[in-house]
This record gives structure tokens, C-alpha cells and sequence, in this order.
């Protein structure tokens, strides 16, 4: 039988790996004898998430500087680069000879498919946000197909077909008894220095501020166990710190006596979802869907950056069709008035 190969390109977070990475997969399995090319880039982040991977045949990891208008000096290093991937990209598909690209988005994306374009190989276009990235806005003019995941996007995209956010397996497959659970994350934490078992009776809030937009949501919860002393013995926590934060948070809630778990980043967090009586979280698309489909209650934090707010629009649109599970917190509005959230807090854990 004749191998049939895709070639997929993400990077820059897990809102595009991710996503990129099941898409790939489905591809994959719905067939023997398929093989996958997976393009994204050389951060830590990337690494880290595609070493968790054992479907991926073959990784092609090309760094790309990351160019702001406060960087703009990194601008000559960016074109070179690009002019590498995209040159280095007619040699992976000359030498793979996929039969499709598939690209969630992202500037890596740009390079590749321009160079599948003018070798007449289809290309599959995803945006999984409401307000289209700026890579999909160039690559709309070259998709052999476009999708997007919320309807609001076809707005911006006439031509784009809505199809179901690709939600990872794992978390589609999670379903363990709570108190099996509560057991199986004891045992494996119980040799940390500061483990404080978890326990069924208490209330689990599950923190994930992403990879960008963690900062925050940290200060927050330190903020609210602080002011709430009462707090310490009713809940526990899971806690995505982010990779920038300094802060040891296992000594920290070891010292409030809080049971914890506490990690930079770690793609295996179904079990995480299933155990939460609370998510507070930014307003990335997979994130979101991923907690519309397990149906946990969820304050979304939208992140504001400079140059872009489509988390705001993500997360509109989610609290839109799903009310029931999402309240929707301004940035702005938290930042000077902290009792709103924890009164949301208190509200939806029934405190």
C-alpha cells in the first residue's frame, strides 16, 4: 500500500500546536499506512509539546525571532529566517511528497504553504479564533479550503466552512470516578516536599493562565487566599503558573496549608478539567471549547494585548452559547475592583 504523508505546520503556542497536532491525528487514523510532517518552531514551549507526541513521524523545529515595533531591529533577522523556511520547505515537500498542508495559523505557516501553493499541493486553512490572525488573512487568498470553529468568524471569512473545534482525545476520553481520582493524583505526588494530600470534601479551582497570560491570574489568587483566610480550608488547587513566573507556588500553598499542584505547563490535564468545581481561565479558543465540552463552571479573564484583543471576541462569543458555564470578567475591571471576581468565586462554589 502507497504511504500517504501530511504535512502540518504550527507554533508559537498551544492554541496552534495543539490543535494542529489532533487534526493531524484524526487525519492519521482514519487510514493505515499514513504518516505525519509536523513544521513549528525551536522555543522550549515547542519542544516540550511535541516530545509529548508519538504520532508524529518525522519534526522539522525552525526558529523564527519574534518581531514586535519594540524589536524592530530583530526585523532582518525575521526575513532571513523566512527566507530559509520557505527555501527549506520545498525540500521537505519535495521529499515527503504530502498529499495535503494542513496550518492552524501562525507566521511559521506563512512560508510553508506559499511554497506548497506553487508546488499545487492543497492546503487546509483552520482559524480557531473569532477575529482571524493576520497569517490566515494572507493565506485565505492561497487555502484550497478554509474553516473556522465559531460562526461569528465567517463574518470576517464568507468563504470559510464551520466545523467542530478539534478537541484533543484525551480529553474526550477522561472519565475516572472522582475519589479513584483524588487517590491517583495523591499517590502520585506523595514523594514532593511539599505535598498536602487532596481531599474529596474540598472544592478544586483549577487556574490556567496559558502561556502568555498568566501574570495575572497569579496575582489574583494570591490576593484571594490572602484576603480570604477562610478559603484555606475548603478548597484546592490546580495551578498552571505559566513559564515566566518566579514564584515557588508549591512552598506557597504548602505554607497556607492548601493542598496543590502547581506546573509551568503540562498537556496532560484532562483529569485537571474533570476534577474542577471551578476554571478560571484566559479566552484561548481551545481552552474554552475544551471546557464547554466537559461543561465546568468557568470565569473567563480575556487577555488584553497590544496589538490584538480577539481573546475578548472568544470569549463573548462562548458565554454567548453556553451562559450556563461561562461568566465573562473584564481585565480592566478586575484590576481595580478585585472583590467582583471574588464574589464570582464564592457565588459559583456556593460559599
Amino acid at each position: 500500500m502507497e504511504i500517504v504523508v501530511l504535512l502540518a505546520v504550527a507554533a508559537g503556542s498551544g492554541g496552534h500546536i495543539l490543535p494542529a497536532l489532533t487534526l493531524a491525528n484524526d487525519w492519521k487514523l482514519e487510514q493505515a499506512d499514513r504518516r505525519v510532517v509536523f513544521i513549528t518552531g525551536a522555543t522550549p514551549l515547542e519542544h516540550r509539546i511535541i516530545e509529548q507526541q508519538t504520532d508524529i513521524d518525522r519534526t522539522i523545529h525552525m526558529p523564527l525571532a519574534r518581531f514586535s515595533l519594540r524589536k524592530w531591529y530583530l526585523f532582518p533577522i525575521l526575513c532571513v529566517q523566512i527566507a530559509r523556511l520557505f527555501i527549506k520547505s520545498f525540500f521537505t515537500l519535495f521529499e515527503h511528497k504530502p498529499q495535503r498542508v494542513i496550518t492552524t495559523g501562525g507566521i511559521h505557516a506563512i512560508p510553508v504553504c506559499l511554497a506548497a501553493w506553487t508546488m499545487r499541493i492543497p492546503i487546509d486553512v483552520y482559524e480557531l479564533n473569532v477575529l482571524p490572525g493576520k497569517a490566515v488573512m494572507v493565506l485565505k487568498y492561497f487555502a484550497t479550503n478554509l474553516f473556522c470553529v465559531f460562526k461569528e468568524t465567517q463574518q470576517h471569512l464568507p468563504k470559510s466552512t464551520l466545523v467542530a473545534y478539534p478537541i484533543r482525545h484525551e480529553i474526550k476520553q477522561a472519565q475516572m470516578p472522582i475519589p479513584t481520582l483524588i487517590t491517583l493524583i495523591n499517590r502520585q505526588h506523595a514523594s514532593e516536599q511539599y505535598w498536602v494530600p487532596f481531599e474529596v470534601q474540598r472544592k478544586t479551582i483549577f487556574i490556567l493562565g496559558g502561556s502568555q497570560g498568566s501574570q495575572l491570574l497569579n496575582k489574583l489568587i494570591k490576593v484571594f487566599l490572602t484576603e480570604n483566610p477562610t478559603m484555606k480550608q475548603r478548597v484546592q488547587i490546580i495551578h498552571q503558573t505559566g513559564s515566566f513566573e518566579e514564584t515557588d507556588w508549591q512552598h506557597f500553598y504548602k505554607h497556607l496549608d492548601i493542598p496543590a499542584i502547581a506546573f509551568s505547563y503540562d498537556p496532560l490535564i484532562a483529569h485537571y478539567y474533570q476534577l474542577a468545581d471551578l476554571i478560571m481561565c484566559r479566552a484561548g479558543a481551545g481552552t474554552l471549547f475544551e471546557i464547554a465540552y466537559l461543561r465546568r463552571p468557568c470565569i473567563v479573564i480575556p487577555l488584553l494585548a497590544q496589538t490584538t484583543n480577539h481573546q475578548m471576541y472568544n470569549a463573548q462569543a462562548m458565554a454567548k452559547a453556553h451562559p450556563e458555564i461561562f461568566t465573562v470578567l473584564s481585565q480592566e475591571a478586575i484590576a481595580t475592583n478585585h472583590e467582583a471576581l471574588f464574589e464570582q468565586i464564592k457565588s459559583i462554589l456556593q460559599f
